[in-house]
């Protein structure tokens, strides 16, 4: 009896099993000194020996399958830019003028500051800086507030490009206000020590490239969306599915967000949990309805999906 309620848990909780061997997979991408390709081949031999066994052995077609999820979760975490706040920026965001040397290590759209003017934040690793013609070899993660006017807009610094530029540097800070969002804390996550600005036209690219392939593939993806969508719809609307479909804010208006938190209805704006299982229920339903593969591999794909 408890082996038929063993197995019928197995049956009708794939997404459990699958959820199970992502959290490993974390684990082991952290842990384990493999490459990002490496985790890639892995994942797709497994899966498709998981096909391949799917009707000769269901069981071992359901293993192979979940050390695919395994495999294709060490692969993300192994993808992504690195997180660790160096502090070794910190003696030299001092205010001072110094000469930065950094590749894109996460991209941010333009976004409407004034009537005439742009903003777009990037994320960056500091290769080196330079102060008082002395260079100094300095690892560190960076955010940068570049500004534009409206005609310069199309020149977007994507992921990977090799940058240099004179700036300010210092610290993030908080206000000291009861309840106030902890901004500081919220960068040290992200794996930035300091910020800074400046204008466009003052940033020279270096060539070269600097990073993950796969995350400039995952980055080339997510600024496709956005350009197509920016071309099917007016500029209103547009701005509203940036943020509904990925999440994107940086075009809405602030009148739009004041209407949408008087309605109650601002968590529209953001990939909620609400947005992640709506998602999570097409993808699921598409592959077991349309392509009819089997349950473990349609929840494997549905987790990397909604990753």
């Amino acid at each position: 009896m408890q082996g038929h309620l063993r197995t019928r848990f197995a049956e009708r909780q794939p997404l459990f099993w699958v959820a199970l061997a992502y959290a490993v997979g974390i684990c082991a991408g952290t842990y384990l000194r493999w490459s990002a390709f490496c985790w890639l081949g892995v994942a797709v031999v497994l899966a498709i020996l998981s096909a391949a066994f799917t009707r000769r052995s269901l069981v071992v077609s359901r293993f192979i399958g979940l050390s695919a999820v395994v495999a294709a979760s060490a692969l993300i975490v192994k993808a992504r830019p690195a997180t660790d706040p160096s502090n070794t920026i910190l003696p030299y965001a001092n205010r001072q003028e110094i000469e930065v040397t950094a590749h894109v290590i996460r991209e941010g759209n333009w976004q409407p500051r004034e009537q005439t003017e742009f903003r777009q934040l990037i994320d960056l690793e500091t290769e080196q800086i330079k102060i008082d013609d002395k260079q100094i070899p300095v690892r560190a993660g960076i955010r940068i507030a570049i500004y534009s006017s409206d005609d310069a807009i199309a020149s977007l610094f994507q992921y990977g490009q090799r940058l240099k530029f004179s700036t300010k540097l210092a610290p993030p800070h908080n206000f000291q206000d009861p309840g106030v969002f902890d901004y500081k804390a919220y960068l040290n996550e992200n794996g930035i020590a300091a910020l800074g600005s400046v204008k466009s036209a003052e940033i020279e690219i270096l060539p070269g490239f600097t990073g993950n392939r796969i995350e400039k593939w995952r980055a080339h993806v997510h600024r496709s969306v956005l350009q197509k969508i920016h071309s099917l719809w007016q500029p209103a609307d547009a701005d509203l599915l940036d943020a509904m479909v990925v999440g994107d804010e940086s075009f809405v208006s602030h009148t739009s967000r004041m209407e949408f938190q008087r309605t109650g209805t601002y968590h529209l704006l953001v990939v909620s949990g609400m947005n992640v299982g709506i998602l999570a229920f097409v993808t699921f339903w598409a592959l077991r309805r349309l392509v009819r593969i089997h349950d473990v591999i349609a929840s494997a794909i549905t987790v990397l999906v909604i990753s």
